[in-house]
């Protein structure tokens, strides 16, 4: 499965932040067991280098060490959108984590070399702010994760912003020409370009 919506570094990123991650299809059975300890639950495992994570009759990631994604569709019908709505959301977050940068659920915008960041719960209108500020002159830099390193840099993210219907239609968008972002869902990908320099 291609994963059209992941950025490629900067030069100068991949020098100070090398390494990829390796994303595979892989089977549930081919991945070692966990000995079970009081925090599971029943779609979440943590081990130190080791996450597990299910979304219920969907698909299961596994996160090793910070440099690898194996998923697992869980059910034939569940489409490569969802997948990836939740691989560049959860399982990526994991990924990031696991390598010691601090992942903010957010957005992060920048202008004239400044950063800011828009946190909230779910459905406050994160998004709907930082497009909002976007048609201000502001460049969106991540959307839903924001990846802070130890010294304050924020890294590029995935070059899209996902916004409810309500918020397509407020913009002038037109909903029948975007994808949503997964099955059974009325939310929008509206593309964006990330640092263009």
């Amino acid at each position: 499965m291609k994963i059209p919506e992941l950025p490629v570094a900067k030069s100068e990123m991949q020098n100070n932040y090398s390494g990829s991650i390796n994303i595979v299809q892989d089977e549930q059975s081919n991945w070692p067991e966990l000995t079970p300890i009081f925090a599971d639950t029943a779609n979440l495992q943590m081990r130190p280098g080791e996450l597990r994570l299910t979304i219920p009759n969907m698909i299961s990631f596994r996160v090793t060490n910070g440099d690898r994604i194996s998923w697992c569709r869980l059910r034939s019908n569940v489409t490569n959108q969802t997948i990836r709505t939740y691989m560049l959301g959860s399982a990526l977050g994991a990924a990031l984590i696991q390598r010691g940068i601090l992942v903010l659920h957010g957005n992060a915008l920048e202008k004239h070399n400044r950063a800011i960041v828009c946190m909230g719960y779910s459905g406050a209108g994160k998004s709907t702010l930082a497009y909002a500020l976007m048609q201000q002159g502001w460049n969106l830099l991540a959307d839903d994760l924001v990846a802070v390193t130890p010294t304050g840099l924020i890294l590029p993210g995935v070059p899209r912003i996902k916004l409810w219907r309500d918020a397509v239609c407020a913009f002038n968008l037109n909903p029948s020409q975007l994808k949503t972002v997964m099955t059974g869902v009325d939310k929008f990908l509206v593309q964006k370009k990330i640092y263009d320099t």
